[in-house]
């Protein structure tokens, strides 16, 4: 899937598929917990763009403010790693 692809490296080879498989399952959350990306960003302070760039994989946010967002998604932070 091309949301897969936006950490590549110079060759446009993928660096990182846990970054992506992370952002598909905050995705899943936030859809679970029934929120806009608009609604996730307003509460963590975010852009809707990067809520957006954080669920497609293309980019992360820091451990602290990933330890936040369940609290935003009423989920744990394990949910984004399994």
């Amino acid at each position: 899937i091309a949301l897969n692809y936006c950490y590549t490296n110079s060759k446009g080879k993928n660096m990182d598929n846990n970054i992506a498989a992370i952002g598909k399952r905050i995705q899943k959350c936030r859809e679970n917990a029934g929120l806009t990306q608009q609604k996730v960003a307003e509460y963590m302070d975010w852009s809707t763009n990067f809520v957006s760039r954080l669920e497609r994989g293309c980019t992360m946010t820091s451990v602290c403010k990933l330890c936040k967002l369940p609290n935003v998604l009423d989920t744990t932070v394990s949910a984004f790693f399994y």
